[in-house]
């Protein structure tokens, strides 16, 4: 296809990024045509829980799912949740044992039990509160909620000691603590 290409338009052109810029469009017309341009995902950050063992396992849900899709017969379906099952079992086991090996491996350094704990935990959380219903009221500024925190937490202590059958003497724990119906949003 490239000797179907008239190339006198590059040849005699006078500047030399007109030429450049005709050779490229012309070339590429004639490479796309043969060898298309392909964009592929790639992960590179694959999780270290995650072995081939997890990843076969994955495939072959995947297959069952596709397959229960198509046929939509309940034995497809039926054998598609099983797999979904022991993919999210597995997969729940991979990670605590990567967790518990790297935690085992790092616990007499001090930094790098850190550094571990840092990798396993979440770095920020999803949800944030704005709102709090506390004592009836529907606290959504700041210091109120942050009052309504406190309020809350200093008086959960005495509450869960009446529980368990054990009285408070001290001044701390005041009678006050019988509104602690409160949902926090």
């Amino acid at each position: 296809d490239l000797r179907k290409i008239d190339w006198n338009s590059v040849l005699h052109s006078d500047r030399v990024e007109e030429a450049w810029a005709l050779f490229k469009s012309l070339f590429t017309a004639v490479s796309d045509v043969h060898a298309p341009y392909i964009t592929k995902r790639t992960r590179d950050n694959q999780p270290n829980w995650l072995t081939s063992d997890v990843k076969k396992m994955m495939l072959t849900r995947d297959d069952l799912k596709s397959r229960a899709r198509k046929s939509g017969a309940s034995a497809d379906w039926e054998a598609y949740r099983a797999k979904r099952n022991a993919v999210n079992k597995l997969v729940k086991q991979a990670k605590a044992n990567y967790c518990r090996q790297k935690l085992e491996e790092n616990v007499s350094d001090s930094k790098k039990l850190w550094g571990t704990i840092g990798e396993i935990l979440p770095r920020k959380s999803s949800t944030v509160t704005t709102t709090l219903t506390y004592a009836g009221q529907l606290l959504n500024c700041l210091p109120d909620i942050v009052k309504g925190f406190n309020d809350f937490f200093s008086k959960a202590g005495c509450k869960l000691a009446e529980c368990f059958g054990t009285q408070s003497t001290t001044p701390a724990c005041p009678e006050l603590y019988k509104n602690l119906d409160s949902t926090f949003t």
